[in-house]
């Protein structure tokens, strides 16, 4: 045959003589569901559909026994009289000769069946286990063997009803597993449907291969719509719509998947091949890039580069977090960030890792841990460190505790350390039991067992080892003993821990995060737990025979046990506690009375917030404190402590003095009791106040100033530390105070009376102040200086309002009562004077007559003020206004005389205001700056100069001279007023409030600065040159801001001790006569502290070596010098002799540095440092 006649043929076969999908035998329902289902298709692809069915088999075995055991199950149901089916699957199913057993009616008689039926029954089983075989084989020869299976059924004599139910049966299995096989393969017909030409692309493949043909050819293909930008070299940035695409993942030999932004994909097409190749795959998510990845997830080739910079500037990215992740390619992406970063200086690179930055962010924290017993360590590693992909941060922290044994000796025997009866006798002391030295082992487990010592790292971060030792060492004195310097050594137990933690992080802000964690986790875990931990493993160790029992071990039993009316008796691992009640029904929370009204009107500072701030001013800071009311604030410190204890210690010793006259009698058993009732009041007991603000917000009384009680608890302690003679003194004191109750309550309203002292008394100067005029025709001058020019100027509406309400109330201030006076006070002069005045909402005045420059609310103001003082309701509601003429009846101050000429009231205003008040400090200042102001950015000369003039503190502004232009500036000269009150220096107010402000002012830049003037009384300049040691008092001879830290840091509450005592001479003082010389804080408003220590006696306190970096001590030393001591160094002082820095050691090294003489030192006396 020639190739003619070939050609002819195949042509037939494929064009001519080609069956259609109605010739293969397809069953008239699936022929309609493909023509449906693919209506666009040709008929080859509608064959190609129907022909692989026919070819399709069910799947897994597994599928196939449950489809077939779904048959039998069928088949038994409608012929259960008839066949029998075997109780495996792959058994013949079998015809039955005898009808079945009942189990519903076991008494039926069986009947056996004639041959006819057995015949029937047989054909019956054979069509049963023909179909189940079907299921097994493809899907093309089930039409014909069901058409059979239905045909049999028939001759063999069934009903036809039977016939149609088994017909429809197999009618259902068909379609449903033809609906199975459609849903698996719906993309591919689909496919086929939807372009005629693709069924050549799957010609003669099967269908599986098929769909995956067709499956890649779906994802390839790409909606022009979503193509972002395309390059002149042809590649193009594809925007994929999703965040995990399985084609991209397996073009680029990665994960293709990233849910934090979708997938954009950068591609090129290559010479005349349909679909395109990848080769950047990056995650994008509005104004971030999480990911720029190559193949393999290297970086991108180097000459993509500049495709993937046009995509971070042209798509507005702020942000990339690039970071080599899940590659090896650490080099590549190094490189790569740097260039990306170079271009695109405004973006934030994560994955440019500022090592030294994270460094240092973890030595901030490392060096502001304060732990007494722990430390913590922290150091950036990089991938090379650790055979990693990222950069992470390692954390350590120690920490430990010693527990007195009391074991007057040990030695080492067979890995134990074992007690002797002495020192230098090697005799075991039996009475203990012996610890094993090393920490591993089965003795050290159930050493480490029977005490929990793994319980030390459960709070703990990271991975944490614990371990051991014994030494003899000398333990803690009693407190009223004086030391002794041949106190014997006993054997202690020294438990260490180590933790440690890794963690990932990308910048400085990851490092400080893990490390603020790390530091917060081991100051919580351990730290700040140290007693408790302690307390617990020291009763373990006695309970389990390691260790000496103290008094307090033998007596807790017995203290916890106590029947007492006037204490509530609290008992946890760190020991127990005794609360006092007035009755024994009552609460443990004391009533005392409401807070002072003349505080609550008086005695608020300006801005100070919520009224409870009046609590802190009279008995310190809040605290929480469990068994407190939710709703109510703790206060406490331990002068409350202190003056409790030493009113209670006073009345005891008057009531003792009592008892001695024969009147009453002192339980105290022991001879030494009565010795150790000081000492225990004044170190185991505790004085609290409890209190909050109650505000009745309707009815009667609504809008007046809120009830305040205060409340106290008083509560002695006792614990492990206590002496025999301190816990024998502790259940005296408990059993006396329970049958003299009244001394604790006598004691407590003592102690809080002398806490409010110090308030009322400031109350009612500032009332007394205000009142009288003195304070307030003051700051009316001032207010007028300082708002003068701006009224003047004509261009400020809101200043000429405030200084037409402080003339308003300069002239009508006489006539006013105390409620008008305190309005005026509270509501205008000191807001207005403190640039807190709300003109907004508070501004709108009188504009003329009689009463011009009146605010509009003042009446509203003044009606408020009557309901927080619980005025009758018909006054509040008659109030009219400032009553002229003769003063109203309550008015306190200086009376005018009905006559007073009106020159002799000028001068008896004027007297007041010339009155010296010592604690005002107003100091004018002026400065003239250089500037240059953008003429496309921001305002004009005169407009900046009114945002100058909104910084706190400048008064006025001023253009000096001509203003030239200068390309697109304007160069001018201001000469800025600024007035400074109290200690600020000018240095520190020009560096830390006027350039910073002048800086936010758009367009402005500053060129050169003159020196800072001070202004005179008659508005003459003179240069300050004088040194700031003069201005501010000083105290060394060393300049800037360390220079005058003697004078930031002056009191108005207490004087130091004159003259000064040495640390040395304080020490002794402590340690042979438990004298605290230094036993009261000066309060300032930067620090509590207790005196100026010379530099040269701190210096033998602190480490041989500074303990952060190099570029940390600089970083710290200057703003050191441009800020000074923010707080001050804390020393603590030993029972056993020993002073030691305990916090701010950095403070000492920058002062020695810097030649300052003195620092500001907190004193803490402990029994051992």
């Amino acid at each position: 045959m020639d190739i003619s006649t070939g050609n002819w043929f195949e042509y037939l076969r494929e064009e001519v003589l080609t069956e259609g999908l109605r010739d293969i035998g397809l069953p008239e329902v699936i022929i309609d569901f493909i023509e449906e289902g693919m209506p666009n298709a040709p008929e080859k692809s509608k064959m190609y559909a129907g022909n692989s069915w026919k070819e399709h088999r069910l799947g897994n075995p597994s599928y196939i026994d449950s489809t077939q055991q779904n048959w039998l199950s069928f088949m038994e149901r409608n012929f259960r009289d008839q066949i029998q089916l075997p109780r495996a699957t792959h058994n013949p199913v079998q015809a039955r000769t005898i009808t079945p057993f009942s189990t519903g009616d076991p008494e039926r008689e069986r009947v056996s069946y004639d041959e006819e039926t057995i015949e029937q029954n047989k054909k019956i089983a054979f069509v049963a286990d023909n179909i189940k075989q079907a299921f097994a084989k493809p899907t093309g020869t089930w039409r014909k063997t069901f058409m059979k299976a239905a045909k049999a059924l028939s001759k063999a004599g069934l009903p036809s009803e039977k016939v149609e139910v088994v017909k429809d049966e197999l009618q259902r299995n068909m379609l449903a597993q033809w609906k199975t096989y459609w849903g698996r393969y719906n993309e591919l017909f689909s496919w086929l449907n939807d372009e005629p030409t693709n069924y050549e692309m799957i010609k003669g493949d099967d269908i599986d291969n098929a769909y995956n043909t067709a499956m890649q050819d779906l994802e390839n293909k790409e909606d022009p719509d979503n193509i972002i930008h395309t390059f002149e070299d042809g590649s193009y940035w594809y925007n994929l719509q999703v965040s995990n695409c399985s084609v991209e993942g397996e073009r680029m030999g990665h994960c293709g998947s990233d849910s934090r932004g979708v997938l954009v994909s950068l591609r090129k097409r290559q010479g005349k091949r349909k679909a395109s190749s990848s080769y950047v795959t990056m995650t994008w998510d509005s104004d971030t890039l999480y990911q720029i990845k190559g193949r393999s997830n290297d970086a991108p080739p180097m000459e993509m580069w500049d495709h993937i910079e046009w995509f971070i500037r042209s798509m507005n990215i702020s942000s990339v977090q690039e970071t080599g992740e899940h590659s090896n390619d650490v080099e590549g992406f190094r490189e790569m960030i740097e260039y990306l970063q170079g271009r695109n200086r405004d973006v934030r690179f994560t994955g440019a890792v500022d090592e030294a930055a994270m460094q240092e962010a973890i030595d901030e924290v490392v060096n502001d841990y304060d732990g007494e017993n722990s430390s913590i360590f922290g150091e950036v590693q990089g991938p090379e460190d650790h055979g990693g992909e990222y950069w992470s941060v390692q954390m350590n922290g120690d920490g430990s505790l010693e527990i007195n044994l009391g074991w007057k000796g040990f030695e080492l025997r067979n890995n134990e350390y074992t007690p002797t009866i002495m020192a230098n006798d090697t005799t075991q002391d039996d009475r203990y039991e012996t610890i094993p030295e090393n920490t591993w082992g089965s003795e050290a487990r159930d050493f480490t067992s029977e005490l929990d010592l793994d319980e030390i790292g459960y709070d703990l971060p990271g991975e944490t080892e614990v371990e051991w030792e014994v030494k003899m060492l000398t333990g803690a004195q009693p407190d009223d003993e004086e030391i002794d310097p041949d106190y014997p050594a006993t054997a202690h137990l020294i438990v260490s821990f180590r933790c440690y933690e890794y963690e990932s992080a990308e910048d400085e802000d990851d490092a400080q995060r893990i490390a603020d964690n790390f530091a917060s986790e081991v100051k919580s875990g351990f730290e700040d737990k140290y007693d408790e931990i302690k307390e617990e493993l020291r009763a373990k160790l006695a309970q389990a025979g390691y260790s000496v029992k103290t008094a307090y071990d033998r007596d807790r039993g017995e203290m916890s046990e106590y029947e007492l009316d006037h204490w509530n008796i609290y008992a946890d691992k760190s020991g127990i506690e005794f609360w006092f009640r007035p009755e024994s029904s009552a609460d443990t929370l004391v009533e005392y009375g409401d807070m002072p009204m003349v505080m609550k009107m008086w005695g608020q500072r300006q801005g100070a917030g919520h009224i409870d701030h009046l609590y802190t001013r009279a008995f310190g800071q809040p605290a929480g404190q469990p068994g407190f009311q939710r709703n109510a604030q703790r206060y406490g410190n331990p002068d409350l402590d202190r003056n409790m204890a030493r009113t209670l210690e006073r009345l005891y010793k008057k009531n003792k003095e009592t008892s001695a006259a024969g009147q009453e009698q002192f339980p105290f058993g022991d001879k030494y009791a009565a010795k150790h009732v000081p000492i225990v009041l004044a170190k185991d007991s505790r004085f609290v106040i409890q209190g909050a603000a109650a505000y009745n917000t309707s009815g009667q009384g609504s809008g007046a100033y809120p009830q305040m009680p205060i409340g106290w608890r008083y509560t002695i302690g006792v614990d492990s530390s206590a002496s025999p003679e301190e816990v024998q003194t502790v259940k005296d004191i408990v059993r006396y105070f329970n049958a003299n109750p009244q001394l604790v309550m006598d004691a407590a309203k003592e102690t809080i009376d002398i806490a409010l002292e110090g308030s009322v008394a400031l109350s009612e100067a500032t009332k007394e102040s205000v009142l009288s005029g003195k304070i307030v025709y003051a700051t009316i001058k001032h207010i007028d200086s300082m708002l003068g020019p701006n009224v003047r100027s004509g261009s400020d509406e809101w200043a000429e309002r405030k200084v037409a309400m402080a003339r308003w109330i300069n002239q009508n201030f006489e006539q006013m009562n105390e409620v008008e006076k305190h309005v005026a006070w509270y509501d205008y002069i000191s807001p207005i004077r403190n640039n807190a005045f709300n003109m907004a909402r508070e501004g709108e005045i009188e504009p003329e007559g009689d009463d011009a420059g009146k605010p509009i609310r003042w009446n509203e103001k003044v009606q408020d003020q009557m309901k927080r003082m619980r005025a009758w309701s018909g006054s509040v509601q008659n109030y009219g206004g400032v009553q002229r003429g003769e003063p109203q009846a309550g008015t306190v101050g200086e009376p005018r005389p009905a006559q007073e000429s009106i020159e002799s009231q000028i001068d008896r205003i004027d007297r007041l205001i010339q009155e010296k008040d010592d604690t005002y400090d107003l100091r004018l200042y002026s400065i003239k700056i250089d500037v240059a102001i953008q003429k496309n950015v921001g305002g004009e000369v005169q407009e900046t100069q009114t945002e100058i003039r909104g910084i706190e503190g400048v008064t006025t502004v001023r253009t000096v001279g001509d203003t030239t232009d200068v390309g697109t500036s304007q160069v001018a000269t201001y000469e800025i007023k600024f007035e400074l009150l109290g200690s600020l220096g000018r240095v520190n107010y020009r560096d830390k409030i006027l350039i910073p402000g002048m800086m936010k002012v758009k367009g402005l830049r500053i060129l050169r600065m003159s020196s800072v003037h001070r202004t005179n009384v008659r508005g003459t300049i003179r240069t300050v040159r004088e040194s700031l040691l003069k201005e501010d008092g000083g105290i060394s001879n060393f300049g800037g801001m360390a220079g005058n830290l003697g004078a930031l840091r002056k009191s108005y509450f207490k004087t130091s001790v004159t003259p000064r005592e040495t640390i040395d001479s304080v020490l002794e003082d402590w340690v042979e006569g438990s004298v605290q010389v230094y036993d009261s804080p000066m309060d300032t408003n930067d620090m509590r502290y207790h005196v100026m220590m010379p530099v040269e006696e701190l210096l033998p306190l602190i480490s041989r070596e500074f303990r952060a970096p190099m570029d940390a001590f600089d970083g710290m030393y200057q703003s050191f010098i441009a800020n000074g001591a923010d707080a001050p160094v804390y020393v603590a002082l030993g029972k056993n002799g020993r002073a030691k820095v305990t916090g701010n050691e950095d403070l000492i090294w920058f002062a020695k540095k810097s030649g300052l003489e003195e620092l500001p030192v907190f004193f803490s006396y402990q029994r051992q440092v």
